[in-house]
This record gives structure tokens, C-alpha cells and sequence, in this order.
């Protein structure tokens, strides 16, 4: 087991109800499991190979708010310069 972490204000900021976590580590899952039993923890706590792969999966493949801000600005200029508002739709005429 690995030192226990106190995630206070990341854990109250998220609205989880606890704040001091760490990780398990066994030779074997079987061993791993009736560890984590004695220590009374939940099966359905255990994270899974698949978990952590779709985890890695979507961190690698998020995009950052300032890239996105960045697009945004760049659709709208592209927009504008072929006279349309958002959606497709024709800017009025100017008058």
C-alpha cells in the first residue's frame, strides 16, 4: 500500500465524500481482493485494466479550454469572412 494522500479540497471541490485515499498493490488479484475484503472495501471499488485504459484514453484525447477557445475564434473569423452567422445562416445585409 502506498502512503495515504489527503485530497481535501480536491475531494470537497468535487463533492466526494472522502478525502484520504491510496492504492492497493497484491502479488495476485486473488490476494489483492481478500485484502481489500479484510479491510472492508467494496469489490466494485476495484479499477480495472479496461478502466484505467479508457481513462488514458480520454485524458489523451481531451482538448485543453484555451485550444478550444482558440478554434472557436478561428470558425468565427472563417464565418465571417463568407458572410455567414452560426448555423449556416446569411448575415443580414449592411445598411
Amino acid at each position: 500500500m502506498d502512503e495515504i494522500r489527503d485530497w481535501t479540497l480536491i475531494a470537497k471541490a468535487r463533492g466526494l465524500r472522502h478525502t484520504h485515499w491510496c492504492h492497493l498493490t497484491a502479488d495476485t488479484e486473488d490476494e489483492l481482493h481478500a485484502f481489500a475484503a479484510r479491510l472492508g472495501l467494496r469489490r466494485s471499488w476495484f479499477q480495472t485494466r479496461a478502466l484505467h485504459a479508457y481513462l488514458r484514453w480520454r485524458t489523451q484525447n481531451a482538448r485543453h479550454p484555451d485550444v478550444l477557445a482558440a478554434q472557436r475564434r478561428e470558425r468565427a473569423r472563417i464565418r465571417s469572412e463568407r458572410g455567414l452567422r452560426w448555423g449556416g445562416r446569411p448575415m443580414p445585409a449592411a445598411t
